[in-house]
C-alpha cells in the first residue's frame, strides 16, 4: 500500500465547523496542486526547492543556492493567509 500526502492542508469554514482537508500530491520528483494563480511567487521555499532539485539533476551534484531576502513575498504570502482564513494580526 502507498501512502499519498497531501502538498498542503486546505481550510474551509462550512457554517459552523472548521474543515481541514488535503490539497495536492507530492512525491519524488512530481508535484501536483489544483491551486491557481501565482504558486511559486508567493512560495518561495517551494521555488527554491524546485530550482534546486533541477539544478541538483542537470550537474549531478549537490548545488546549494545562496539565500535571497524573501521578506517581501512571505509578507505577501501571509496578508493572502489572513485575508483567506479570516484573521488579523
Amino acid at each position: 500500500m502507498i501512502l499519498l500526502l497531501p502538498l498542503a492542508l486546505c481550510y474551509l469554514e462550512m457554517e459552523i465547523d472548521l474543515k481541514i482537508l488535503g490539497e495536492g500530491f507530492s512525491q519524488d520528483n512530481v508535484i501536483a496542486t489544483y491551486l491557481h494563480g501565482p504558486l511559486l511567487s508567493k512560495n518561495p521555499e517551494l521555488a527554491d526547492y524546485i530550482i534546486q532539485y533541477c539544478l541538483n539533476r542537470k550537474y549531478e551534484e549537490d548545488i546549494v543556492l545562496e539565500p535571497l531576502n524573501d521578506e517581501f513575498e512571505n509578507k505577501c504570502r501571509e496578508q493572502l493567509l489572513s485575508k483567506f482564513l479570516n484573521t488579523t494580526e
